[in-house]
């Protein structure tokens, strides 16, 4: 049976890159257009959806992913239809015994629906809290509306301790996960930690931002502390899994994606506030590095969607330092690139990404090609 690593690698793929291998694709707005592939017409009635990684024909009714879409073309079995777009886009099938691949598979999917039901119950508590909660002023002082917060899903982790520890403060995922038999998936994922078996929540007093593959799927997150200090870091990510490799995780591409087609370069931050906020005042083709620095595995994904990249550093010392490295990275990956320095305030004092997309955020304008 062909593993389960191949079988993601070509469902990752976006679903334009593989259909348009096998028929003519227009664009039509934020879609793509053609006459149906499998009945005879002469306006087009066939549509590819980046945003949804789908296809559909209205004249025939088919639609689906771009697996579907090659074993409808070609009448083709699921296996058969992997293996034909691995040789259009040059991916190694790899194979596996059966019996095990199909678990692996059955595993990853139920890990999948674990990171998304915590992702929509960190949202909801986040939407629970009263406007004077900490987390609501934080997101208030950003700007950011409530179709921002929904639109990424933006969450908070409860774990008030401020009047002592309790054995409860800190299972608000955790005492759910107990109830479902749960446990062990989330430890494999890292929504909950064990320590001198005893199980807790992972995130807790942090405002959550939900990382997500190019697919959309929710892989894992970045938490961000309202009151960091030396034991507790202002920003803390998801622990590596099998769902969350971050170096090959550009946090807010799945959104950016069909912009960056459009434009035709990509904007490069670092923060999940930089890219949201960048997204809000409608630069939509940003994304970001999940906080850490650019990788090769992080360029390689980024070169599906564009050759040129335009970076927003922080403005410390770090900030620009990582930069730097970046554009080097970059052009070793046949990059074209741009650097656009922070500015400064009256007072000397420079601000960052964020802060410069919000105080240009009522200005209007037409995005631009480099």
């Amino acid at each position: 049976m062909i593993s389960p690593g191949t079988i993601e690698r070509i469902r990752e793929l976006p679903v334009y890159d593989i259909i348009s291998r096998y028929i003519d694709l227009k664009r039509a707005g934020a879609n793509y257009t053609a006459l149906s592939p499998f009945t005879s017409e002469k306006t087009p009635s066939f549509y590819v959806v980046p945003a949804k990684n789908i296809f559909k024909c209205f004249s025939t009714g088919k639609g689906g992913d771009a697996i579907r879409f090659v074993m409808e073309l070609n009448n083709m079995d699921f296996v058969s239809a992997i293996v034909d777009i691995a040789g259009k886009v040059g991916e190694r099938v790899e194979y596996e015994e059966t019996e095990k691949a199909t678990e692996q598979q059955t595993e990853r999917e139920q890990l999948y629906k674990i990171m998304l039901a915590a992702s929509r119950r960190y949202n909801e508590q986040l939407n629970a809290l009263h406007n004077t909660h900490p987390a609501a002023l934080e997101l208030a002082n950003r700007q950011f509306t409530n179709d921002t917060v929904a639109q990424w899903q933006i969450g908070w982790a409860p774990g008030d301790v401020s009047g002592g520890y309790t054995p409860d403060a800190w299972k608000f995922l955790t005492s759910i996960l107990h109830e479902k038999a749960l446990i062990g998936p989330a430890l494999k994922i890292g929504l909950v930690t064990e320590k001198d078996k005893v199980v807790y929540d992972t995130f807790r007093n942090r405002i959550m931002f939900p990382i997500h593959n190019h697919l959309g799927r929710v892989v894992g997150f970045g938490g961000r502390a309202l009151t960091p200090d030396k034991y507790n870091p202002k920003y803390m990510n998801s622990p590596e899994s099998v769902l969350f490799d971050k170096k090959r995780v550009l946090f807010g591409l799945h959104y950016a994606q069909q912009a960056i087609r459009t434009v035709k370069w990509a904007g490069l931050v670092e923060g999940y506030t930089d890219v949201i906020s960048f997204h809000q005042a409608g630069h939509e083709n940003t994304v970001g590095t999940c906080g850490t620095a650019l990788t090769p595995e992080q360029c390689a994904l980024l070169k599906k969607y564009t050759n040129k990249v335009v970076l927003f550093p922080d403005p410390d010392a770090a900030g620009e330092a990582s930069a730097l490295r970046s554009i080097d990275l970059l052009t070793q990956h046949g990059f074209e690139t741009a650097i656009v320095p922070m500015p400064k305030t009256d007072d000397g004092k420079k601000i960052d990404p964020d802060e410069l997309i919000r105080a240009f955020a009522n200005v209007k304008h037409e995005p631009e090609t480099v």
